[in-house]
């Protein structure tokens, strides 16, 4: 297929996820005193659409799937036009950082263009919506998601999968990585249909495991590799390029 087609294909599953999750999500009466403090102080983001670049289409090196955990300051969810339109700007802004026009100083950019010299890696977030927040405002970065709304979000569309699962059959890459921290532990469980997994492991703890290999209990399509690490913000202080060489090393061992 190519990277036209596959777009298509991914607008398409989008399509159905949002009026069946995302649209129920952003309706729906919170189910804590809690959850209705923050959904009415903050509400939520338009989604986030992947889609791959032209370059996705080259095999000169292999093509993974980088799940980062949610994009921070995505337009409002009753602001966007089309989900082509949200598809298109990240898209853009992808390719912007790999080719040098702009420079996300983030860890997790940092991250991405190390990868991008040993694979064609493709921009994905675990979370599709997060919290509008105003950038003053310190305490609402800090909100992740309620358990109850990670359900709503990854739950099973027409095809008996959730949104994680059609994304990766879609794309159909020769790796997957979850860059994820803590508080996204039991979305990524979820995510990958791994409901009695241990999800203790998927918190940091330097001294242990940094990079967890998931792919036999994930559920995936040929159960292609799957990796989970600790995200960048935290590896940032732990010699992160150095992280990414052996990231690097297990995907391609585990690829080859």
């Amino acid at each position: 297929m190519t990277v036209k087609e596959i777009n298509n294909d991914l607008l398409r599953i989008y399509e159905e996820w949002l009026h069946c999750c995302a649209e129920k999500l952003n309706n729906q009466k919170p189910a804590s005193k809690k959850h209705k403090e923050y959904a009415n102080a903050y509400g939520y983001s338009a989604p986030f659409i992947t889609g791959l670049p032209p370059r996705f289409e080259n095999y000169d090196k292999k093509r993974i799937l980088i799940y980062g955990q949610e994009a921070h300051n995505w337009l409002k969810f009753e602001s966007y036009t089309s989900l082509k339109e949200l598809q298109e700007e990240a898209i853009e802004y992808y390719n912007k950082n790999m080719n040098g026009q702009i420079k996300n100083s983030s860890p997790f950019w940092h991250m991405m263009r190390g990868l991008n010299e040993a694979f064609i890696p493709c921009w994905a977030n675990l979370d599709k919506l997060h919290r509008v927040y105003q950038a003053s405002d310190a305490f609402s970065q800090q909100l992740e998601f309620f358990e109850e709304e990670e359900k709503i979000l990854l739950s099973p569309l027409s095809n008996n999968k959730n949104i994680i699962q059609n994304e990766i059959e879609i794309v159909n890459p020769e790796a997957i990585v979850f860059i994820t921290g803590p508080d996204y532990h039991k979305a990524t469980k979820y995510a990958l249909g791994m409901p009695n997994y241990n999800t203790k492991k998927l918190v940091p703890n330097i001294n242990g495991e940094v990079i967890l290999e998931l792919t036999p209990y994930a559920h995936t399509k040929n159960k292609i590799p799957v990796f989970w690490t600790y995200h960048p913000n935290f590896m940032n202080y732990h010699n992160l390029d150095e992280h990414i060489k052996n990231l690097i090393e297990k995907i391609t061992n585990a690829t080859n």
